[in-house]
């Protein structure tokens, strides 16, 4: 807060002396952002490959070359510099995961503008000259890409490997467990990082921090075909989606027709299908073509998200249009897979510390001499707090050093009888019923009383 006579606003956006000699001199010694973070200069080289790109992309449709081929060099010296601090990074795993993952995202979005441009070169000619800097950034995003792949820390879908994170919060052992929410989805193998050989079974020692942690799975297969054989339109019935996502794959290469997908929930009267499906597309449809001959993608994969009412049928179609058929002969979809996908909710990895005993390397013995007196010899370098004795409580229940006589504290337990152990306690302790020492005391010096008037009584007599 702030009180002021003048403008706050002008004020406080006013620059001092002071500020602007400092910001001088750091540009004219060249020492501006030497303080900054690498986790900062990754990420203002990001945005300023960002805004070179832009910048080229709108030369390039302007026609401006020589323009052009500066920016795109501007460009490529930002990436090249985002990936050179990345492959010198010093900080934790995850923290240069996080950055890895934040360029990817950049790269892919640029990739896209980059293919979008290509595309427009073939429609016009003024583009068509620039296509020697179009592919080299292609080529160093292509780089680019490959190296944070191979680096990056996330699930490998293609492997059916989970990458996640493990924060330990103190050292110690910990149980781990996997559990998986569905039953489409099966874990099989879970280890350290990217190494199979470090398994982690049900109980771990950790050191406090993060770990990388891998999980195979193994994921339902909802349907698979071989060889599907398609004349006109072929309907299969799929039965039992859950609510999740899939993926539909197939191998497209033999493909010789314009090939129509659609993916719904309800049958379609194959007999009146071009009508049906023009006034139904965008009412519970997937929809989707392929092109033939195309070489750039082998496999066709599709992945959808469903939530289906109970018990729903799902139903998939495809269809080759007469006028757009180009082969003579049925078209056959080689291996047709439908299969569950991998959802961050259906699998959780949690370890819980379990609390460590210590184990005594001997076991107590315990020596009975009657009902009443017992000797027990503890282990040695004990560290036991207490001397559990179950026979029914009773106050006299006493326990005591044998070497020095030291009577030890008593107390209940349950049922039992209990005793605490001090520290540096003898390791032999003699327990005894009190009360039968009193006993026995009364037994004996009633007899000597008994025999002794029983003495006189005969003396008077025989008097």
């Amino acid at each position: 807060m702030q009180i002021s006579s003048g403008d706050i606003f002008n004020e406080n956006i006013k620059v001092s002396i002071i500020k602007q000699i400092k910001d001088f001199l750091k540009k004219f010694l060249k020492i501006d952002g030497l303080d900054e973070s690498t986790d900062t200069k990754i990420s203002k080289n990001l945005i300023n490959s960002n805004l070179e790109l832009a910048r080229f992309i709108q030369e390039v449709k302007d026609n401006k070359i020589d323009d052009a081929k500066i920016n795109r060099d501007n460009y490529l010296r930002d990436i090249k510099n985002v990936l050179k601090m990345l492959e010198d990074y010093e900080g934790s795993f995850f923290n240069k995961n996080q950055k890895l993952l934040e360029t990817k995202n950049y790269l892919v979005a640029q990739n896209n503008s980059i293919l979008k441009l290509l595309l427009a070169a073939f429609d016009d000619k003024r583009i068509t000259e620039s296509k020697i800097p179009l592919s080299v950034l292609l080529m160093s995003q292509k780089k680019g890409l490959d190296f944070i792949n191979e680096n990056i820390w996330q699930t490998d879908k293609e492997n059916k490997v989970y990458r996640g994170r493990l924060d330990i919060a103190s050292e110690g052992r910990y149980t781990c467990l996997v559990n998986s929410f569905t039953s489409n989805i099966l874990p099989t193998k879970t280890y350290l990082n990217k190494d199979p050989s470090f398994l982690i079974n049900n109980t771990q020692f950790f050191k406090e921090g993060s770990y990388p942690i891998s999980i195979e799975y193994e994921s339902l297969k909802i349907t698979e075909v071989a060889n599907l054989k398609i004349e006109n339109i072929r309907e299969l019935e799929i039965k039992g989606l859950g609510r999740g996502s899939y993926e539909l794959s197939f191998n497209t290469e033999d493909i010789k027709s314009f090939l129509i997908v659609v993916f719904t929930n309800r049958k379609i009267n194959i007999n009146n299908f071009g009508e049906l499906l023009s006034n139904s597309l965008g009412e519970n449809i997937t929809f989707d073509y392929i092109l033939p001959g195309d070489k750039v993608n082998a496999n066709y994969e599709k992945n959808f998200f469903i939530d289906p009412i109970s018990g729903e049928n799902y139903y998939l179609y495809f269809i080759i249009l007469e006028p757009y058929s180009t082969s003579l002969n049925e078209e056959v979809l080689k291996n047709l897979l439908i299969e569950r996908n991998l959802e961050e909710s259906d699998l959780n990895f949690y370890c819980v510390k379990t609390e460590e005993r210590k184990k005594e390397v001997d076991k107590i013995e315990a020596t009975k001499i009657s009902n009443v007196e017992y000797k027990v010899k503890l282990p040695k370098n004990s560290s036991s707090k207490f001397l559990l004795f179950n026979q029914s409580y009773h106050d006299d229940w006493q326990a005591f050093s044998e070497s020095n006589g030291e009577k030890l504290e008593h107390f209940r337990s349950g049922y039992g009888n209990a005793w605490y152990l001090p520290d540096n306690h003898d390791n032999e302790i003699k327990i005894v019923f009190s009360r039968q020492d009193l006993i026995i005391k009364n037994i004996f010096l009633s007899s000597i009383l008994f025999f002794g008037l029983l003495f006189v009584f005969i003396n008077k007599i025989k008097k």
